[in-house]
């Protein structure tokens, strides 16, 4: 009895810890709680630097609950709203970067934009992100309740005070 026990836990163990592993080298990737979305294969960003990635990477959080975006540099000229139950896992956070160009607003909204309702389980890891201009915002968490940020590495434009 002992040993089917063990060899049971031992089965489930080693499925959870291989279902968490990401490879750039795929456009597909598996995941526990479903599949993570490659950005450029499946939604055609871009991530050279100079194309405006927004619209792709934002039509992909709305589609799909897990995103990856592999290494390159993507161009953010507005914010990006990831609501509740979905997640961004980045390639690295220096490989991966994502440079916000406007002028206001946030990088990033994690959770609801209703002031009555809370989101859970929305969050981001593995991300560099680099606001380019002043007045540009990182994050924002707005109504989250479990909400994640992980392994992210920001830099910025320090906002000047002209009054």
């Amino acid at each position: 009895m002992k040993k089917y026990l063990v060899l049971i836990i031992l089965f489930f163990t080693s499925s959870v810890c291989t279902g968490e592993v990401l490879r750039s080298d795929q456009s597909t990737i598996a995941h526990i709680g479903g599949t993570w979305i490659d950005v450029k294969s499946h939604y055609a960003a871009i991530g050279n630097g100079t194309a405006d990635d927004t619209v792709a990477i934002q039509n992909a959080i709305n589609a799909e609950k897990f995103v990856f975006i592999p290494e390159g540099t993507y161009i953010l000229s507005s914010g990006l709203t990831v609501p509740e139950h979905h997640r961004i896992q980045c390639a690295n956070n220096r490989g991966t970067t994502l440079k916000y160009t406007a002028t206001s607003g946030y990088s990033f909204t994690l959770g609801s934009t209703s002031a009555s309702a809370l989101s859970y389980g929305t969050g981001i890891s593995d991300c560099g992100i680099l606001l380019i201009q002043n007045g540009g915002n990182g994050i924002r968490l707005a109504g989250t309740a479990g909400a994640y940020l992980e392994n992210l590495y920001m830099e910025g434009v320090p906002t000047t005070n002209t009054s």
